[in-house]
């Protein structure tokens, strides 16, 4: 077991995080506002956006704590597109 997470592991999360979190952000501005799903989705892009900035604010952080805030955000992104999903189903189907 790695005492440090690598540098440019930490770097690439942090860089998925930033894109993914904008692009997400984007994609719910261009949402119809009919329904929950596009603040689902926005939140969903508040989430990796946070993730990247915590990951980049812990440039010491240990192996347990960089795993365990992907765990927490990995469960928190996933209820929230679970929602997403659910939501634009609803609203497609009432249309």
């Amino acid at each position: 077991m790695w005492p440090l997470v690598p540098r440019q592991l930490v770097g690439a999360i942090a860089i998925w995080g930033l894109l993914t979190g904008v692009l997400e952000i984007v994609a719910a501005a261009l949402l119809p506002r009919e329904g929950v799903g596009y603040w689902l989705l926005a939140t969903g892009g508040v989430f990796s956006l946070f993730l990247a900035l915590l990951i980049t604010m812990l440039p010491h952080a240990s192996q347990p704590y960089v795993v365990c805030a992907l765990g927490i955000y990995a469960l928190a992104f996933g209820a929230l597109l679970i929602g997403t999903a659910a939501s634009l189903q609803k609203t497609l189907r009432a249309r």
